[in-house]
């Protein structure tokens, strides 16, 4: 041990009498703190970016400060390590920037675009997003994370390497270079240097890994709260058991595009008929979510509250309710929903319906009869009237469909780009009617997910199938 600091303690005044040439492990270890912090900065910009473009929350400090790590202090880190790196590892730098300068580069575009997006009032500029932020932003990211780890590997192999290449030169000197008092007073300082050292890098690695786990903290948060936001959006949804109870001969088809939906079923029995409904909500995720729940304490009202059975007049009355409601908040809210409801009774095999956007398709004798929606939602309209009621006598064996459009919308096929229509989707359900309702709703579910074989799911899926 002896031999081992007085050899390292040489080290420093034997170089500078050789003039030998070392590696500056000051300017290294400046390094992995720089790349340490580097990465730590993109983990917290790619977490923000995921929440600009999914929470859609308007304007918030955290967008302000999101935005100013883009703009700002993303080019001067950058600027600052390239100026700094050790030459021997610019190379996997510069590997690096080009993909942090990708994932930037979605970012400024998720910036650009949603720019003040707080709502779905304009989906096509979320869509248009959705391939660079969900597909290729993670994979970027990955990668960068990656690439990271490796440099940071190698520069603290070359950092420790240097202080082993240090110990073996050391014991090459001759003691004779030194005289033993400098040498007692250098042992000394030495020791004392080395405990600062190592307590200085003591704190930094206990201040990365800090910043570590309050992003870890941020992403269970997040987690947390959409995970609570299922179990709420789960305890409006009528149990398998009671809609089975009611309409025997049924299917419910539900895939959420997310943990939580814009789309929800929903159920209610009043006397002698059985109210059931497909409704669809501005929106998909949290903010979709947010506004059905909205949505279907305004169906419940107008039902329980009101003691309306009629559907278009549940429809008007629903309406007025969500306006009552969004009239409350500050900002403009022209959020809503699309729904297709029945009223049916099976004493009298009578079947009411109305629709706001979304059709009825009744088959009977295997022929499809589509009956169209008043073409407005629920919700704020400039040019709103009163929903159309319409009525129809049933017979054993016909068959009611209601559907929002995230089944019709889906992409896939061959080439991945095809869109299912729902002229196909109509076809598809024909030729399934000598089958168990129970096994259409299965046949469906198969079909879809090898539809889009590879392809996202686009939207809430959502589709009811009941036969008299």
């Amino acid at each position: 041990m002896k031999k081992n600091l007085l050899a390292i303690l040489f080290l420093f005044s034997v170089t500078a009498f050789y003039g030998q040439e070392r590696i500056d492990e000051n300017k290294i270890y400046q390094n992995i703190k720089d790349f340490s912090e580097f990465q730590i900065f993109m983990n917290s910009n790619y977490t923000n970016i995921q929440n600009w473009y999914f929470v859609q929350s308007g304007k918030t400090p955290q967008k302000e400060e999101t935005r100013k790590n883009v703009y700002d202090e993303y080019p001067t880190i950058k600027k600052k390590i390239l100026s700094s790196i050790d030459p021997f590892f610019k190379d996997q730098a510069i590997i690096i920037f080009k993909k942090s300068d990708s994932l930037i580069s979605i970012s400024t575009k998720v910036i650009t675009v949603l720019d003040s997006f707080s709502s779905y009032e304009d989906p096509l500029s979320s869509m248009q997003l959705y391939d660079p932020v969900i597909d290729t932003m993670p994979k970027l990211n990955i990668s960068l994370k990656k690439e990271i780890d490796e440099l940071l590997l190698l520069l603290n192999k070359a950092y420790f390497t240097q202080i082993t290449d240090r110990e073996y030169k050391s014991k090459i000197i001759r003691i004779t270079l030194i005289f033993a008092s400098l040498l007692i007073l250098l042992v000394f300082i030495f020791l004392i240097s080395t405990i600062r050292s190592k307590k200085k890098i003591q704190k930094q690695k206990y201040e990365v890994e800090k910043q570590k786990h309050l992003i870890e903290e941020k992403n269970r948060e997040i987690t947390d709260s959409i995970s609570y936001a299922l179990r709420i959006q789960t305890a409006i949804l009528p149990p398998q058991k009671i809609v089975k109870q009611y309409l025997e001969n049924s299917f419910i088809l539900y895939k959420p595009k997310d943990i939580v939906a814009g789309d929800f079923y929903w159920m209610e029995t009043v006397d002698d008929l059985i109210l059931f409904a497909a409704c669809d909500c501005t929106g998909h995720g949290v903010p979709g979510a947010m506004v059905s729940v909205v949505c279907h304490n305004a169906l419940n009202r107008a039902v329980r509250e009101f003691r309306i059975t009629q559907p278009s007049a549940i429809l008007d009355k629903t309406t007025e309710i969500v306006i009552e409601n969004f009239a409350k908040s500050e900002e403009d809210i022209k959020d809503g929903m699309d729904i297709s409801l029945c009223a049916y009774n099976p004493k009298t095999q009578t079947l009411q319906w109305s629709g706001a956007n979304n059709p009825l398709w009744l088959i009977k004798n295997n022929e499809l009869i589509e009956i169209k929606a008043d073409k407005q939602p629920i919700g704020m309209n400039e040019n709103g009237k009163p929903f159309t009621n319409h009525q129809f006598s049933l017979n054993k064996n016909d068959s009611i469909f209601l559907f929002t459009d995230g089944f019709a919308d889906q992409f896939g096929g061959e080439t991945g780009g095809k869109k299912l229509t729902r002229k196909r989707f109509k076809q598809l359900l024909l030729s399934i009617q000598d089958k168990p309702m129970h096994n259409q709703g299965i046949i469906l579910d198969n079909f879809i997910i090898d539809y889009r074989k590879e392809v996202e799911q686009i939207d809430d899926i959502l589709v009811m199938g009941v036969r008299v």
